[in-house]
């Protein structure tokens, strides 16, 4: 039997990090949450097959978060921007320049696209 693909949600936000852990785990993943950018550094060694990563954590400003995903060994195939800001090509390609794999925006029907795209129906 294979085993569950393990997802690592970063967002302070408490009800939309269990929001998406039920919505993943229906899609079969494992999900696991950290409120701050520290606990994800922390967690992120333990291994993770992807990670959504929000920008506006509380002790992490955006672009310093953005700069540190090149930087820190992410043991995840792939690492997700979220971000309830704008989204325009100019800040997708810096997030990718960092080494960030995309970004979704957190507007409700991007962000289901968005979604389904990374993790599946």
């Amino acid at each position: 039997m294979q085993r569950p693909r393990k997802v690592l949600i970063v967002d302070d936000d408490e009800n939309l990090c269990y929001i998406l852990a039920a919505s993943l785990r229906m899609r079969g993943w494992e999900p696991l949450s950290a409120g701050t950018f520290a606990d994800a550094v922390k967690a992120v060694r333990s291994g993770f097959d992807v990670v959504l990563l929000d920008l506006g954590l509380p002790d992490s400003e955006p672009m310093s978060t953005i700069e540190r995903i090149g930087r820190l060994r992410w043991d995840a195939e792939k690492v997700y921007i979220m971000t309830g800001s704008p989204v325009d090509e100019e800040f997708i390609q810096l997030c990718m320049d960092h080494g960030a794999a995309g970004v979704m925006s957190k507007n409700a029907q991007e962000f289901r696209a968005g979604l389904t795209s990374v993790f599946g129906k």
